[in-house]
């Protein structure tokens, strides 16, 4: 059984030069990734991504990949690790990525759209803003704490119910990633986490 102290926040950080994918591909809406529908079946292929022009001297990919879009894109050692522990509640969209000359840099890479979200944020103890918008969802974290209380204790990589862009993974899918030497990630404890993302550097 899982306790607080079990549950991290997971971004990628890259490393030294990591590429940095700044865009989808048109025949993907951004806003249909993580709202819980599956995705595959309404693409033909593999999903092609490019290294932002932005970052010409950013070249090399790791197992975790860049990118501005507040996605996980990961390669297929992740999914292998992902797969061998048990992970459920994600969809592999399988994508091949460019180059900034277009040449094919990495063809085994998967865009994870996440299925199942976890109510683990307490929204009353936690410090937040929420989305003017919808008062429902989450803006910003100030300073979080969970509530284990709905979570399914079997969720090891999820999102939340109420704010759609930070990952959850447990201590467990955490320590098999480094068995197998999955390289550019980052992650801190989640409880009281500032929601600054500069903690990851």
């Amino acid at each position: 059984m899982n306790s607080i102290e079990n549950y991290n926040i997971l971004f990628d950080c890259g490393g030294n030069k990591s590429a940095i994918i700044e865009k989808l591909p048109e025949q993907l809406d951004k806003r249909e990734v993580n709202r819980g529908n599956l995705l595959a079946s309404n693409l033909s292929g593999k999903l092609t991504l490019r290294f932002s022009n932005n970052y010409p001297e950013y070249v090399k990919l790791y197992d975790f990949v860049g990118n501005t879009l507040s996605f996980l894109i990961v390669s297929e050692r992740v999914k292998e690790v992902f797969e061998a522990e048990g992970v459920r509640g994600l969809e592999y969209l399988p994508v091949q990525i460019l180059d900034h000359r277009s040449q094919l840099a990495g063809d085994n890479y998967h865009l994870i759209n996440f299925l199942v979200p976890q109510p683990i944020i307490n929204m009353e103890r936690s410090k937040l803003i929420l989305s003017r918008f919808d008062s429902r969802f989450i803006q910003n974290i100030k300073d979080l704490h969970l509530n284990l209380e709905d979570v399914d204790p079997e969720a090891k990589l999820f999102r939340a119910t109420t704010e759609r862009y930070t990952n959850f993974i447990t201590d467990d899918l955490i320590e098999a990633m480094n068995a197998a030497g999955i390289t550019g990630i980052k992650t801190v404890p989640a409880e009281g986490w500032d929601g600054n993302t500069l903690s990851f550097i």
